[in-house]
Order: structure tokens, then sequence, then C-alpha cells
């Protein structure tokens, strides 16, 4: 991703370019919109520059605790730049595909929500409703 920066003011100033990550309706408990990349730019009046930054894999990960690793769920991203977190400029989205599947693993604790979520869960938790409708007919 390459942006450009411009100097518009009578003396050399600096600006240091901020790039977030904010992931669109995350499952996972995950911070608003994180900082991935920063850069410091230090211009002359009315120079422009053009600013460039590369997102590998981490910028999209989150800590899984069953792999005990880095993972990247598919989903869309927004790339966010600007002056701070409360000063965006730019924003586009992006799609991410993810490599790997992740098995899910449901436990008694799991919610119904959790579980309808995954198309073959889906099939039978309807199977064990209806049989239960069934037997209880009396």
């Amino acid at each position: 991703m390459s942006i450009k920066v411009k100097n518009i003011g009578k003396r050399t100033g600096k600006e240091i370019v901020q790039l977030y990550v904010k992931e669109n309706n995350s499952s996972v408990i995950r911070p608003l919109k994180e900082l991935k990349a920063f850069k410091k730019v230090e211009l002359e009046p009315d120079e422009e520059k053009s600013v460039r930054f590369t997102l590998g894999k981490r910028a999209f990960a989150y800590y899984d605790v069953s792999l005990h690793d880095w993972h990247v769920k598919s989903g869309k991203f927004e790339i966010l730049v600007g002056k701070s977190s409360r000063d965006i400029l730019l924003n586009e989205t992006i799609s991410v595909e993810s490599t790997v599947k992740l098995k899910k693993k449901y436990t008694l604790d799991s919610t119904i929500a959790d579980v309808m979520h995954e198309p073959a869960a889906q099939a039978i938790v309807s199977m064990i409703i209806s049989s239960t409708e069934r037997s209880n007919t009396d």
C-alpha cells in the first residue's frame, strides 16, 4: 500500500503516518483497530513524498490458543491510515482468505448460536430438536 504525503506549510515539517487494521465482524475479542505500521516523514515546504507499507500475515492475525500459533480468519478488513487512531484520513476495505481451515470444537458450554454457525452442526441440532418435539407430544 502506498500513499502520498505533502507539506502544504511554509516550514520544514515532520509527520508520522500510521496504519491501522480493523477486522469487520470479528468472532474473537480484538481491539477495535490495531496499529500495524508507521513511518516518520520529513518534508520541506511544498514537498511531496510517497510512503509505502507492506502488510504480511501477522498484520491480520490473532493468536489462537488451540493452534498455539497466529491465525488469519477469512473476512473483510479495513485498512485505516492517518495521523493518529482518532485522526483517520484514508480507509479501504479488503478481503482476506485464510489458508488454514480450523476444526470447530463444541463442548457443553457452547451456545446454540455458536453451533448454528456451522452448516453440518445445524443439521444435527435440527434433528435433535425435531426428535425432542416428537417425543414430547404426550
